[in-house]
């Protein structure tokens, strides 16, 4: 019987967190599906003085490469709080390159302002579809754990 409520109660904080985190990846993406909005409509993008563009570059494709990596490790090893913190961590990423997406075409694009709206517009769905499907994910998560505590409890 305590075997019982032992796993119960160690199951209730990993759901908790699965859900929470499910939450907060679908708002997240709920506010940059605006702010991608926003991008396209308006004149959006950063620029970056002289070189720096370039060290932006750097940065930001080897942060997704490096998330990737770090993703896939914690997927093998099955601890879930590194799961959820490589997950951030590729998020971050991924907003990264739309970041540098937008720099590069306001830096280095020519007056073709269609190409440009429509790549900001292809990126920003896919990213945002991205952590869309990571909060979803969460909370199917969340939503079978609370069903194997029903079962067993």
């Amino acid at each position: 019987m305590r075997n019982r409520e032992n796993q119960r109660s160690s199951r209730a904080p990993e759901r908790n967190i699965w859900r929470c985190y499910g939450v907060l990846f679908l708002f997240l993406a709920v506010v940059l599906c605006g702010a991608v909005i926003l991008l396209v409509n308006l004149e959006g993008g950063k620029t970056y003085p002289g070189w720096t563009i370039y060290a932006a570059a750097g940065y930001s494709f080897t942060k997704i490469i490096l998330a990737a990596v770090h993703v896939i490790r914690a997927r093998k090893k099955k601890e879930q709080s590194w799961i959820v913190i490589r997950d951030i961590g590729l998020v971050d990423a991924s907003v990264s390159i739309l970041t540098l997406q937008t720099a590069m075409f306001a830096a280095f694009s020519s007056d073709d302002r269609e190409l440009t709206v429509m790549m900001n517009g292809i990126t920003g769905a896919a990213v945002s579809l991205l952590i869309l499907v990571f909060g979803i994910i969460y909370l199917m998560n969340a939503r079978r754990l609370r069903r194997k505590e029903r079962h067993t409890g």
